[in-house]
């Protein structure tokens, strides 16, 4: 299944984008700055971007640049109206950029990310139907501000599971929005709150309570280990992980 990194604000339009884009392609919703996306894309590399204009166009040029300069094999389609896009002219001048307007979104922007992504639009329509590829795999959500440790979670998981990866915890319980993921790994020092805050909150609410969590940190002191014990995380990693400890982990709680 191709991956699509949607990026705009947190509004009407880009959660419908989000909701028909669902539906065929994997994707990934990203309302950070240009810092987050850049860690995010050293990641894991999507196969189209795709940035919502509406209520951003003045916050996006920062993004434009860094894809245009670091990122320029990935193709990027700016959804916006003509005078918004009249701004990013210069962007759109290069092959990497495309320009969608859609008044009302609908198949319309499915068949520009087949055509852009260079693959059939009548047999991502039958995928759909068919159900194929869309549920093959549990999807497992990396939480960690390190890069290198989600690349290196990411590779581990990559062949069996869907795995998402956030930078912060704001930022995943943005993605959560979205779709709920299955597993949850969690690192427990972060910059916005951390991963004791960040569970608190998904245990106090109903929708995501059941959510399964395993820390994966370099956090070993008794103080922090026991304040997350009443949380009832499913398990406390300790940095650096081997490949078969975080996989038969996973393994157990997903597939008992």
């Amino acid at each position: 299944m191709k991956n699509i990194l949607l990026i705009g604000k947190e509004n009407t339009s880009t959660q419908e984008l989000g909701s028909v884009l669902g539906e065929f392609f994997e994707v990934t919703t990203d309302f950070g700055d240009a810092g987050l996306i850049d860690g995010l894309l050293r990641i894991s590399i999507p196969d189209l971007v795709i940035i919502n204009l509406d209520g951003v166009h003045l916050e996006c040029r920062d993004i434009c640049r860094l894809l245009a300069e670091s990122f320029s094999k990935i193709p990027v389609i700016l959804i916006g109206n003509q005078a918004i896009c009249l701004s990013y002219s210069s962007f759109l001048h290069q092959e990497q950029f495309s320009q969608l307007n859609i008044s009302v979104i609908d198949n319309t922007v499915v068949r520009a990310c087949c055509r852009i992504m260079k693959i059939s639009y009548a047999e991502t329509l039958n995928a759909k139907k068919s159900g194929f590829e869309s549920n093959s795999k549990q999807t497992i959500l990396l939480v960690d501000d390190s890069a290198l440790q989600n690349r290196i979670s990411k590779n581990i998981l990559d062949s069996k599971y869907n795995v998402k990866v956030t930078m912060s915890a704001n930022q995943a319980l943005e993605v959560i929005a979205q779709g709920k993921p299955d597993l949850i790994v969690l690192d427990y020092d972060m910059p916005d709150f951390d991963g004791y805050h960040f569970l608190r909150v998904l245990r106090e609410e109903p929708a995501t309570a059941d959510i399964p969590v395993i820390f994966l940190t370099g956090i070993v002191d008794k103080e922090h280990v026991s304040k997350v014990i009443p949380l009832k995380p499913d398990g406390y990693l300790l940095k650096p992980v081997s490949a078969e400890k975080l996989l038969a982990r996973v393994k157990s709680l997903l597939e008992g």
